[in-house]
């Protein structure tokens, strides 16, 4: 029986259910998103494809449909998907410059360059930024920063430790900020330093015409707060707290029981099912693949990726129309050194342009995989493996392992961008 139209009610079901609550039902539904949730919710609940009772002749209502389970040793094969809730870090540690690890100004002492620089006839702005507020307002004719207030003076001393000169293009150089936090806190690190420590003895800007040191135009004494500024920025920034990445690891296991047709199954060892499925249409290199697998010498375990039942074994990839789509491998498989992710393909699929795109998402992702803890990751390095029909038929005549398949299949992400694009 056929039912179910796109924009139909789903209550339509419950009323058929009711008018053949006695016979068997065969709901055949047209894939739409619509009846995606519906859909799930019925496999869930086990109402779909799952009656394993007998017809009057025998037969079974869902044809060669079995439930198959996990072999009694498992876990000797069993395997988990890392699920990465968080991604690593490196934060800066909040930890203040000390003052007493600055070195003072000793070239000249203050009373020398006070007699020499801090003469009368101009004076220095102080003006409090928060409000706004100007104190006095005298001109200051001095080079270094043109700073027309001891805050000016802070802020310019604060940009210039804070900020790294690259050239871009042709002798065209450019500023890049290194420090974009902390920077309160590092322009009253200045302040006091330059009250406090810069002359070995406390320093009042204001007072008489001590400004002048600071803002001559020479800058012996500002070279030296920049240099001792910014060698504390440097050491700051060296200080770093890396925050470990949060994984989730999901067992295949997690899933008991899948449903697989038996007439397109096999009985294989080194995975942690009693029997695998492969595609009833146009299945046979799955189907000779697996059999390599189980046979293969570097293969410790592996499993076939199902992809409705395994749901979680997912990674997200931007299609070629720019959508975002989940992807599902076809196999995970377990060497003495590898985790490989492969996705098996026919020679007329290799080169579409969406496969292309699965590719380049897989390949970052298992770089994000390769920076967690050998623990998240099996103890073992994680490739991805596009491998296609005939590259994997002429090699396998050849009597290669799989080790040798997938070195001579792997592609680095820059070679898949060349591809792409």
């Amino acid at each position: 029986m056929q039912f179910f139209r796109e924009g139909h009610d789903y209550n339509l079901y419950n009323q058929i259910c009711e008018s053949y609550s006695n016979d068997y039902i065969l709901l055949s539904i047209i894939e739409h998103p619509v009846f995606l949730d519906f859909y799930n919710d019925l496999m869930n609940k086990e109402l779909a494809g799952i009656d394993e009772g007998d017809l009057p002749d025998g037969s079974n209502v869902t044809g060669d449909i079995i439930k198959v389970g996990l072999k009694d040793n498992y876990q000797d094969y069993d395997l988990f998907w890392p699920l990465i809730i968080k991604e690593q870090e490196e934060e800066l540690c909040p930890s203040e410059i000390e003052l007493n690890k600055l070195a003072s100004f000793t070239n000249f002492s203050y009373e020398q360059l006070k007699n020499i620089l801090a003469k009368p006839g101009e004076s220095f702005i102080s003006q409090a930024i928060p409000v706004g507020t100007q104190f006095s307002k005298y001109e200051v004719n001095a080079d270094l920063c043109n700073a027309h207030s001891y805050n000016e003076y802070l802020q310019k001393v604060l940009r210039i430790v804070t900020t790294r000169f690259d050239k871009i293009g042709r002798n065209k150089p450019k500023e890049l900020p290194t420090l974009q936090i902390y920077q309160q806190g590092i322009i009253q690190v200045i302040d006091r330093y330059i009250r406090t420590r810069l002359f070995s003895r406390p320093f009042n800007p204001f007072e008489d015409y001590n400004w002048k040191i600071l803002l001559h135009n020479e800058g012996v004494a500002t070279q030296h707060i920049v240099k001792e500024i910014s060698k504390a920025i440097y050491y700051m920034q060296e200080q770093v707290d890396v925050t470990d990445a949060i994984v989730e690891k999901i067992y295949f296991s997690s899933v008991s029981s899948l449903r697989i047709r038996e007439s397109y199954s096999l009985c294989l060892e080194k995975t942690i099912y009693e029997k695998v499925g492969y595609p009833s249409n146009k299945g046979g290199f799955e189907k000779t693949f697996l059999e390599f697998l189980d046979m293969d010498s570097d293969v410790n375990s592996f499993i076939k990726i199902n992809e409705n039942q395994h749901s979680f074994a997912s990674i997200h990839y931007i299609r070629q129309d720019g959508l975002l789509a989940t992807y599902h491998p076809d196999f995970m498989v377990c060497t003495s050194q590898y985790i490989y992710i492969i996705e098996t393909k026919g020679q007329d699929k290799i080169h579409d342009r969406n496969v292309r795109q699965k590719q380049l998402a897989t390949l970052e992702w298992c770089k994000k995989i390769n920076q967690l803890k050998p623990q998240y990751r099996m103890n073992r390095e994680w490739q991805y493996v596009l491998l296609s029909e005939n590259d994997f038929y002429s090699l396998e005549r050849n009597s290669a392992t799989l080790t040798e398949i997938c070195n001579l299949n792997k592609v680095s992400e820059s070679a898949a961008t060349g591809n792409l694009f």
